[in-house]
């Protein structure tokens, strides 16, 4: 198979190391296999995860529509493990990110990554994508097809991935095969895998008429890489965002591409789309769609005016509202409050009753309503199933739980003194927030009132 990888490289973030780098990418030239992966940077160790895909594909490649939830679970249960280690051995050397890692991984919280893998075969190429990294096919230095995306206004914030989780994975990633013809051609076909950032780049300079693949077809070493990225991100006119790049380009000689024929299955329906070039539209339908539409948007006037009516009903009661209750704080505001350590929480708007006598640390509470010495606050807490009287409550309401008093309550459900919220003097009822995430544990809503002289809200 005469598949040539001219470069393959990976560039961190501005003033970043590589070993904070999200992306990775792995080829496999025995198996003319080839994967870059993009790992999102809020997510859990997305860079384990990320590693993980593009290594799997490029030993087995035999991904597609009906096994990719198999495929992902092997290594769902080794970027488990690995990442049980990690935690554990920063919990041992006493590094403070255990804390909130432990958290995240008793949450289940998952990496997630976009993933294209390539494989080669005598008689096409398969591909697997799912996400905003993007392959642009070339003819010479001219752009033939993309994947998945088409244009710079594709891209978001929430694309398409794979998660770390079975529970997590919503999207179904796209598989298709692109024909190979023995017959060869005059120019060689490109292969550009680019993850988001620069895949949006690539679309800008084409919305604006810059042949940028003259200059991404002359990049053959990491240093013209980094190069190229670096002063893009300073550009003038287009410019690039600051953000992990990875980039693999590869060059198909001595055979030609059936790209007219091309069937995607789409990520958002499973639907499969031809690619080939649409039938013209007759006059007589034109006209047809041109009265529908007509209808369409006079009803969408009609439909505008009446919410504009409401719009502006809704803002005089608010307005009413708002002259009858001036010292409230509308629950529409959401006003937090920070509670140093050591302060009192009472369990009435009178003060007479105490709540909690000491807080253990220093919180942030919600604001619910203030008036004259008082302020009405609440905040989500999570208490041990040992700690709810007979862990059934004979008389509270429906929705109610009854918690004993001297027992931690917590903000995280995890045995750490870091977040230990208080306890209660005496046992007190409060409203319970569904919540399955932990087995042992319930989740309340815990509301309460302060002296106004305790803090200021930000």
């Amino acid at each position: 198979m005469p598949i040539i990888p001219i470069f393959r490289g990976r560039t961190p973030k501005k003033n970043e190391n590589i070993t904070d780098c999200q992306d990775c990418f792995e080829i496999n030239e025995a198996e003319n296999c080839f994967a870059i992966a993009d790992g999102a940077s809020q997510s859990f160790y997305p860079n384990i995860w990320a590693e993980l895909l593009v290594n799997n594909f490029c030993q087995n490649p035999q991904i597609n529509e009906q096994n990719w939830q198999t495929w992902l679970a092997p290594i769902q249960d080794e970027w488990l493990q690995e990442v049980q280690q990690r935690v554990t051995k920063a919990e041992t050397e006493k590094r403070p990110v255990w804390v909130t890692n432990k958290n995240r991984l008793n949450f289940r919280e998952a990496a997630t990554s976009t993933f294209i893998g390539l494989q080669f075969l005598d008689n096409q190429v398969k591909v697997s994508i799912v996400g905003d990294s993007c392959l642009f096919i070339l003819k010479g230095n001219e752009l033939k097809q993309t994947y998945p995306l088409k244009s710079s206004k594709d891209f978001n914030d929430r694309p398409a991935y794979f998660a770390s989780y079975s529970k997590d994975n919503q999207y179904v990633p796209s598989f298709f095969d692109i024909p190979l013809d023995s017959k060869k051609s005059q120019d060689c076909f490109y292969f550009i895998l680019a993850t988001d950032a620069l895949s949006e780049y690539i679309f800008q300079c084409r919305e604006q008429e810059k042949n940028i693949f003259n200059t991404l077809l002359k990049i053959s070493s990491q240093e013209q890489f980094e190069n190229f990225v670096a002063e893009v991100r300073n550009a003038e006119h287009i410019r690039m965002k600051n953000d992990d790049v990875t980039l693999i380009i590869l060059k198909l000689s001595d055979m030609s591409l059936a790209l007219g024929y091309t069937k995607v299955k789409r990520e958002s329906n499973g639907e499969n789309l031809s690619e080939e070039p649409k039938t013209k539209k007759s006059v007589e339908q034109l006209n047809k769609e041109n009265r529908r539409l007509k209808h369409q948007r006079f009803a969408l006037g009609i439909l505008a005016v009446i919410l504009l009516a409401f719009v502006l009903v809704d803002k005089i009661i608010i307005n009413n509202n708002t002259l009858e209750q001036p010292e409230k704080i509308k629950s529409q505001t959401i006003q937090l409050l920070p509670l140093p350590k050591g302060s009192i929480i009472y369990k009435n708007s009178e003060l007479s009753e105490v709540l909690v006598d000491s807080l253990s640390n220093s919180f942030e509470v919600k604001i619910i309503e203030q008036q004259g010495g008082w302020i009405k606050v609440e905040i989500d807490l999570y208490a041990f199933t040992e700690l709810l009287v007979n862990k059934e409550c004979a008389d509270c309401a429906d929705g109610e739980m009854e918690i004993l008093s001297n027992k931690n309550l917590r903000v995280f459900p995890c045995q750490s003194e870091q977040n230990v919220f208080g306890q209660l003097k005496e046992q007190s009822k409060f409203k319970k927030i569904k919540f399955d995430g932990l087995p042992n544990w319930s989740k309340f809503k815990f509301v309460g009132y302060i002296k106004n002289e305790v803090s200021a809200p930000k």
